[in-house]
């Protein structure tokens, strides 16, 4: 086996991208990401990293890192993950965290933390959830699905700020485009909104060849309990569904046993898990 980093993504999606296809649920976040920076995309002032671990023709590890955030595990054999380490190690690099399936980040963080003596913080433990088929609310609220525009510019940066805080995310980096604006010029986030104005939003993020993630659900406190996130939620995804995409998909809090259920009465199933550890300093 051996590891080989990339600085550009074209040349990791061309060694990459049949295997993140092969299964654009599970792997759709770091395809959609990867996808993204081909694209042009920046998620921080420093520039991505990208690294496999082969043997032959077979993948046994495949990482991705957009500092200063965590860096992604897509997947690690076992076998594989020294190897990877013991590189990183070599090449100098640092990482705050690592976000991956549930079932192989503590192997990889046990392991880095114990090289760099450093203790472990789960930041978040998330259900991923997919959706084929809309189950429609049976009694939506009064309403309709809208674009964002320009005009909405004015408010959107505070819903934007309440998502980011009630999801217990790293604020915004400043050298990037507000998310809001940066939504709304992509034509990627959606309004619920009534006769009295907007109620709640959501947006299309990480695009793959089969789907869509869906992202930034967020509804103010006042507005909450009332219906408007799941209306929101399921007419996107059928939007998604009839432009042609097979599913869509969704993080959610492992603990949030409302978001939950929300989705899942509007059609979503439990595909697999999540989970976001952060290192600290011991002490």
């Amino acid at each position: 086996m051996k590891l080989i980093e990339y600085s550009d993504v074209n040349a990791f999606l061309e060694r990459t991208r049949s295997f993140l296809e092969s299964d654009q649920a599970l792997y759709g976040l770091a395809l959609g990401n990867a996808i993204r920076i081909a694209e042009g995309h920046r998620f921080g002032a420093e520039d991505p990293w990208f690294a496999v671990v082969e043997e032959g023709q077979w993948l046994r590890a495949i990482v991705l890192q957009t500092p200063p955030h965590a860096m992604m595990l897509v997947t690690a054999e076992l076998e594989a993950i020294t190897l990877l380490i013991e590189g990183m190690r070599k090449s100098g690099r640092t990482i705050p965290g690592v976000v991956g399936p549930a079932d192989t980040v503590p192997f990889v963080t046990g392991r880095w933390a114990h090289i760099h003596d450093l203790d472990q913080e789960v930041r978040t433990h998330m259900h991923l959830f997919c959706a084929d088929k809309v189950i429609p609310p049976s009694a939506p609220p009064a309403g309709e699905m809208v674009k964002a525009s320009p005009d909405d510019l004015t408010w959107l940066s505070e819903w934007t700020t309440g998502f980011v805080v009630d999801c217990h995310m790293p604020p915004n980096d400043p050298t990037l485009l507000e998310p809001a604006i940066a939504m709304v010029e992509q034509e990627r986030l959606f309004l619920w909104k009534d006769a009295t104005g907007p109620k709640a939003m959501a947006a299309f993020t990480r695009e793959t060849p089969q789907s869509y993630s869906v992202s930034w659900v967020y509804t103010p406190k006042e507005q909450r309990g009332k219906g408007y996130a799941s209306a929101l939620v399921a007419e996107l995804t059928q939007h998604a569904l009839d432009s042609g995409k097979k599913f869509c998909s969704l993080f959610t809090d492992v603990a949030n046993s409302t978001s939950n259920k929300i989705y899942a009465d509007v059609g979503y199933r439990h595909y697999c898990d999540v989970q976001h550890v952060d290192f600290v300093a011991k002490g």
